[in-house]
């Protein structure tokens, strides 16, 4: 074999190694083992948790348990919405409910009056609701602590006066009234059910009042019926209140035409069970009186009223005498 053709071959098997080397492609890494997908994308979540699954530091930790679907507590023993929302009131602790919204600061009123419909069985009545809810401290209403002297001694007062012309005001002549309040705004309640102008004007249907003491001799248009707390001092606080339990011979005992239920207590603090005892819809004894504070009616009476009509009415302290 020619010489030449002797160095083309060493030249060709040269070329051949050169091929068989497992030298790097021009711009391209070196080959590396792949990694796996899963991986990689955890890596990628690592930087972008807003677009990718939760990274598995989160999803290894269990989720905490949804909430039993039990009714929806809005206050301390309110079960499901308050009346102010479903226009609803199916028992005296509703009807608290419907009274404590004039717990407001003065944003809107002590004291709120709505058209409604009662229900006893198979009879249906309309009546005007009227709340009042009772001492409250706020700048230029008449809802504080001075109030409770006169209106405890059924002396005329601010408050007293403010509630008397929003009735007349607002409530047209002939008008069934179901009266409702609580401490201070029970004893309103009590004055107005004695005034003769409203006794005049309207047929009163009941006052029912939470945490209040009676507070006269005189009689009363409608029945009146006092729910207490036994751990609730403020009942026992005013001069008709002490001469009923000292059972004083020749008192006027019409007054006793007042029912007096007194329920157990749930709280031990004495102003917890005065402000927030009454709205306890688990308290079973509270859950067996109505509306119209009987206990145990066979047909227990139940309101209903549009929440959009109800109207919340200021108490000013300095308001212009009627």
């Amino acid at each position: 074999m020619p010489i030449s053709g002797i160095r083309t071959m060493n030249q060709l098997l040269t070329a051949v190694r050169r091929q068989a080397a497992p030298t790097p492609t021009p711009n391209r890494p070196a080959a590396t083992t792949p990694t796996p997908l899963r991986q990689t994308a955890t890596r990628t979540n690592n930087r972008n948790v807003d677009t990718f699954e939760p990274s598995p530091s989160r999803t290894t930790q269990p989720r905490p348990a949804a909430a039993p679907a039990v009714p929806h507590r809005v206050d301390y023993g309110q079960i499901d919405s308050a009346p102010r929302d479903t226009g609803e009131v199916n028992g005296a602790a509703e009807l608290y409910q419907f009274v404590k919204d004039g717990y407001n600061g003065g944003t809107l009123g002590p004291m709120s009056i709505v058209s409604a419909e009662l229900t006893e069985g198979t009879s249906k009545r309309n009546i005007h609701l009227i709340g009042i809810s009772g001492t409250e401290t706020v700048e230029g209403q008449a809802t504080h602590f001075a109030t409770n002297i006169p209106a405890a001694l059924n002396i005329s007062n601010t408050a007293f006066l403010n509630a008397k012309r929003n009735i007349i005001n607002s409530v047209p002549p002939g008008s069934t009234l179901l009266l409702t309040g609580h401490s201070q705004g029970g004893i309103i309640a009590q004055q107005l059910a004695m005034d003769p102008d409203i006794k005049r004007l309207y047929d009163i249907e009941r006052i029912v009042a939470f945490g209040t003491p009676p507070i006269t001799f005189m009689q009363q248009e409608g029945t009146l019926i006092l729910i207490s707390s036994r751990n609730d001092p403020v009942p026992h606080v005013s001069p008709q209140a002490a001469l009923e339990k000292l059972a004083l011979p020749g008192r006027d005992t019409r007054l006793r035409l007042q029912t007096e239920h007194m329920i157990r207590k749930t709280v031990d603090n004495p102003i917890a069970a005065h402000t927030a005892e009454y709205s306890n819809e688990s308290n079973t004894e509270l859950a067996q009186i109505d509306v119209l504070g009987r206990v145990g009616a066979r047909h227990p009476a139940t309101i209903s009223f549009n929440p959009e009509k109800r109207q919340f009415f200021s108490s000013p302290s300095r308001p212009n005498q009627p």
